[in-house]
Formats: C-alpha cells, sequence, structure tokens
C-alpha cells in the first residue's frame, strides 16, 4: 500500500523463471512492483494474485488498537474503488492474473507457486490456513511482520519451529 516497493534482494535470490502467488493485493501496487523487478532482473515470471476485494472497512470495526486505526484510515474504500484501482495498476502487464476469492482451507493455486508474497488476512487463523495449505512453498516472504500484527508474528513463529523457515528459504518483509 506504499508507494513503491523494493523487491531488488528477494527477485536476485530467485530463479530466472518462476510462478509467483500473491495473497493480497489490494489495489495491486505490490503486483506491479513484483512484475517491474522481475523485468527488471531479466527474470520470466508469472504473477497471480489473489484477493477478496471486498473493499476496507473502517479499521475501528474490527480493532480497537489505535494504532492500527491510525494506519489503516488512509486504506478505507468500497470494493468497488478497490476493484478499480486495482484494474487500472495492472494494466498492460500480460504475466498478471488476478482471482477475486477469499482464501480458506484447501486453497490450491492455478499452478504450483515457486514463490509467495503473503499480503492477505493478518488474523492467526486465515493466515494459519494459508500456510498449512501452501508452507511447502520453496520461497515465502511475508509483509506486516511488526508488533502491530502481533498473529502474523505468531504464525510465523510456529513455522519456525515446524518447518525450519530459514532453510526453507523464507524471508520476511517487513512492513
Amino acid at each position: 500500500m506504499t508507494p513503491e516497493w523494493n523487491f531488488d534482494s528477494f527477485v536476485e535470490m530467485l530463479p530466472n523463471e518462476g510462478f509467483l502467488l500473491e495473497i493480497g493485493s489490494f489495489v495491486g501496487k505490490s503486483t506491479v512492483c513484483w512484475a517491474k523487478t522481475f523485468d527488471k532482473y531479466n527474470k520470466e515470471w508469472d504473477i497471480h494474485t489473489v484477493d477478496a476485494f471486498a473493499g476496507q472497512a473502517p479499521p475501528s470495526l474490527y480493532t480497537s488498537d489505535e494504532s492500527v486505526i491510525e494506519y489503516m484510515k488512509p486504506f478505507v474504500m468500497s470494493a468497488d474503488d478497490q476493484m478499480s484501482q486495482f484494474l487500472k495498476n495492472i494494466e498492460g502487464y500480460d504475466n498478471i492474473t488476478w482471482e477475486k476469492r477469499w482464501i480458506s482451507d484447501g486453497y490450491v493455486p492455478p499452478v504450483k507457486p515457486t514463490a509467495m508474497f503473503y499480503d492477505g488476512d493478518h488474523n492467526y487463523k486465515g493466515m494459519k490456513a494459508v500456510f498449512d495449505c501452501l508452507g511447502d512453498t520453496p520461497y515465502i516472504f511475508v509483509d506486516d511482520c511488526t508488533p502491530m500484527f502481533p498473529q502474523s508474528i505468531q504464525v510465523l513463529d510456529e513455522l519456525n519451529r515446524n518447518y525450519n523457515i530459514n532453510e526453507n528459504g523464507i524471508g520476511v518483509v517487513h512492513g
């Protein structure tokens, strides 16, 4: 949701070709940044992004944490506005496909991912369901691993014990 992401170090570590599954694209800014960075490094990657495209509700409806409320305020928008911004942002990128759906238990992407960028639901149950299905993806990058999102950190701590994250090429993007 920032103006420009820097994925250079992540793209440099990835193979020359592959399939990136992005969970939680919001308005597609990170999606486009991945595409641009793959181009910059002459890597042939397809990107498939999945989002519920349900808009962003006012944060006061789901949390009383003032820091989260303040952080999320600028991103409040309707489902129609979110979808419109997303489609405008990804326009012209023929290596980006997308799917409107809520990820839950048993999700199977259209292609087995080489890498996954997770910036979706940051509650324990939703995130754990995705990692239970896709935790064997060779490279996993996760956003919002900060004290503002303690359930994200909890899931990753459990994965570290269960799957030995560092040996499986899992990186963490600090949001």
